[in-house]
């Protein structure tokens, strides 16, 4: 007996099946995101995207534990006059900034950055368990740059943090319009 070839959807669908029954969590969907005037992007299908408060040039995406943003400073009303000035700015208010190397992000080569930093000192004084994961690429713009941040909370000290995977098809997929 020849059983029949099934529909492409159904092999999909029997494979995600197979996958949830097993433990393993279903591969997210992507969506292309085009930000009038600015940028385009892939971004995970769920997340949910948000023009940032006081930002004409900035839009965030977020999924509620982590948080993808792109920022364009330029001109005379940009709050960082320079990569320099914000890395400056943000080692004095959130201390230091560790260097991951660099990144190609539409075709340049970026710095890359990360932080480790806890939200919440515990009563006792000791240190917390819980920590918020961020990353930072700074990326030339003739007119100015792009700060493009990635953050994520963790309730583990040390833990892979959550969205690295949106964060790492985010930047490979950036292309300022």
């Amino acid at each position: 007996m020849r059983i029949p070839a099934m529909p492409q959807r159904w092999n999909r669908a029997l494979l995600a099946a197979w996958a949830l029954c097993l433990g393993a969590a279903p591969a997210p969907s992507w969506r292309n995101e085009t930000v009038k005037k600015l940028f385009s992007c892939e971004v995970p299908a769920s997340w949910r995207m948000t023009r940032l408060v006081g930002e004409k040039t900035g839009v965030a995406y977020s999924d509620g534990l982590a948080c993808l943003s792109a920022i364009r400073h330029a001109g005379g009303g940009a709050r960082f006059a320079s990569p320099q000035a914000f890395i400056e700015e943000t080692e004095a208010l959130g201390g230091p900034l560790t260097r991951l190397g660099r990144v190609a992000v539409a075709g340049q080569d970026c710095a890359r950055y990360k932080r480790l930093r806890e939200p919440r000192p515990r009563d006792d004084g000791g240190n917390s368990e819980e920590s918020v994961y961020e990353e930072f690429v700074l990326r030339q713009d003739p007119k100015g740059f792009w700060l493009l941040t990635f953050s994520s909370s963790a309730r583990a000290r040390g833990a892979v943090p959550r969205g690295l995977d949106a964060w790492n098809r985010f930047l490979k997929s950036f292309r300022p319009l």
